[in-house]
């Protein structure tokens, strides 16, 4: 396993970083592990999705805008969570 060290992070970003960890119980180390995890699996995911077919991504388009928020709603990503559920499930078959 892989040594990463992370040198000038600005003070705010170390205290957020500390008050986060602290809120799900780990240390700053494990914390900092845990958000790296999560974005390469965002990215990864990200780069899945780019390799719709124009098709695909169009039917998307479609199925954002009927579902997007209406005036006042919170921002929805029901169709994007969705997609990841499918992409989880079939990269687990």
């Amino acid at each position: 396993m892989a040594t990463l060290t992370i040198r000038n992070l600005p003070d705010p970003t170390q205290r957020a970083l500390k008050r986060r960890a602290a809120r799900n119980g780990r240390s700053m180390e494990a914390e900092a592990r845990a958000i790296i995890g999560a974005a390469m699996q965002e990215s990864e995911q990200k780069s899945k999705a780019k390799s719709l077919s124009p098709e695909a991504e169009a039917a998307l388009a479609r199925l954002r805008k009927i579902f997007a928020p209406g005036p006042g709603e919170p921002r929805g990503k029901l169709v994007d969570d969705f997609l990841a559920e499918r992409r989880a499930s079939a990269a687990n078959e």
